[in-house]
């Protein structure tokens, strides 16, 4: 069974079939999770932990080279990070002014 201290995000990642209810890991994606969410916002990290899942399964687990990922839980941490930095960055619009 899911422990109620366990971050609501991890029960959508095993009910996406993404983790398993009893994977070795778990604490390690609660842990991750719990740390992104002390530096960014809920909705923020819904929607980039939304668009990593989509990624995962539309890539059918291959990296962009085609190759197996090998570290799912590296690749989970690295895309969700990327994402939520590409989405919160201030964009240099300088170049407009002329």
């Amino acid at each position: 069974k899911i422990d109620k201290t366990i971050n609501p995000i991890i029960k959508e990642l095993i009910n996406k079939e993404f983790i398993t209810e009893t994977a070795f890991d778990l604490n390690r994606y609660n842990d991750l999770l719990n740390d992104i969410l002390n530096e960014y916002d809920y909705i923020q990290v819904i929607i980039c932990v939304k668009y990593v899942l989509r990624k995962w399964n539309e890539n059918k687990k291959l990296d962009e080279d085609g190759l197996p990922i090998r570290n799912q839980f590296s690749y989970f941490k690295t895309s969700l990070e990327n994402n939520l930095k590409k989405m919160t960055t201030d964009i240099d619009l300088d170049w407009l002014d002329l």
